[in-house]
């Protein structure tokens, strides 16, 4: 639920900062922040004093001329927890071969920044960081205790209202899973809609959740349009999926909805996938995990197995990327790395072997839908 040392160290002010030692505690996690340039006693730094996860700052300037107590002062943050010690740079002569040997068995990180940026600066970063992380943390655990269902609809309700009490009557749920240019870049979507009271965003376990919410369908539908096409600019690599309007308390067909489009864009290779009501996806998500959705799935992949299993598996793999490049042979042929003539005479054999040589139109509509499935089990 904390945020990391290294995490920390792509907030803008760290930018110059060099990790001097200890890079194998840079996963530590940071709960708070403090200041130690007093002179060091180790009664003054007590077991009730330092707790787990804390994140020093110092010059090191009491150690200046008592450099053999820096040892002791590492061992006692090292005891008591401690994620790391930052130091300012203009005594960094001080870390020594045999301080950098002892942070680095204790795999507590020294990093080294400028000095000439206030510890005020350096706070309110870490303090920000730490309570954005923080939020998004227990957002997303009331998040999950939403998809996990077995909820009452007061317990959904006062789910939501700790989520967000601005939420409005109806609701829309977008998710995105993708690669951020840096943290920075998630600060500023955060910022972004902290300033939208009726919205709500969650980054949670490689998720980003956006919970949009108005009075009016029209008013709804025109924002996650707006959105959809907004978003994709703070990643550089991502698949979407969008649920249906639904309403407030009916938040975990939201959620869900959108968590299995997500999947499917992942799987099928699609930036976005939308629940709509003229979609086939629809009818194939009101299926999931019905038998007759496995049965028409598995009499297909018989088909292609009883000709034989390695290429039955094969065959499967060429129908789904001929799915996905919407049916150009020199397309999938590229991507798998064959020749086009291959690929060819795969999708000649599958056509075969669905008994639809002579059927055009039924064998596309059967394998995208077999591919759709296969993105969804």
């Amino acid at each position: 639920m904390y945020i990391t040392v290294d995490s920390i160290l792509k907030e803008h002010v760290f930018k110059d900062a060099v990790v001097l030692s200890g890079d194998l505690g840079l996963l530590n996690t940071v709960k708070r922040v403090s200041v130690f340039d007093c002179p060091f006693r180790p009664r003054v730094l007590n077991s009730d004093i330092i707790g787990f996860g804390d994140l020093f700052l110092s010059e090191l300037a009491q150690f200046i001329n008592e450099p053999d107590k820096l040892k002791d002062f590492l061992c006692l943050l090292s005891d008591a927890g401690s994620s790391a010690l930052f130091i300012t740079n203009e005594n960094a002569n001080l870390i020594t071969p045999d301080i950098v040997k002892l942070s680095d068995v204790r795999k507590l990180p020294i990093v080294s920044f400028d000095r000439n940026i206030p510890y005020a600066v350096v706070m309110d970063a870490i303090n920000k960081r730490i309570y954005l992380e923080f939020n998004h943390a227990i957002n997303g655990l009331w998040l999950n205790r939403i998809l996990l269902g077995n909820l009452s609809l007061k317990e959904v309700a006062n789910a939501l209202h700790a989520i967000n009490p601005a939420f409005k009557r109806l609701i829309q749920v977008l998710i995105i899973r993708g690669n951020q240019p840096s943290v920075i870049t998630q600060s500023e979507m955060t910022a972004f809609f902290a300033a939208k009271p009726d919205d709500t965003y969650i980054f949670y376990e490689n998720n980003h959740y956006f919970i949009f919410s108005e009075n009016s369908e029209q008013k709804l539908r025109k924002k996650v349009d707006t959105n959809k096409q907004f978003l994709p600019r703070f990643f550089t690599d991502f698949s979407m999926g969008i649920g249906m309007v639904h309403d407030l308390l009916d938040i975990t067909s939201c959620l869900r909805e959108a968590n299995l489009l997500l999947d499917a864009a992942a799987s099928l290779n699609i930036n976005i996938l939308e629940y709509s009501s003229d979609s086939f996806f629809q009818l194939i998500l009101l299926l999931k995990d019905s038998p007759e959705l496995y049965r028409y799935y598995s009499s297909f992949l018989e088909k292609l197995n009883a000709f034989d299993s390695e290429n039955g598996n094969i065959l499967f793999l060429t129908v789904k990327e001929f799915v996905i490049c919407k049916g150009s042979y020199s397309d999938v042929a590229e991507h798998m790395n064959q020749h086009e003539n291959t690929i060819r005479y795969r999708i000649n054999k599958v056509r075969q072997l669905f008994n639809m040589e002579d059927d055009l139109i039924s064998f596309y509509n059967t394998i995208s839908v077999l591919t759709a499935i296969d993105a969804l089990v």
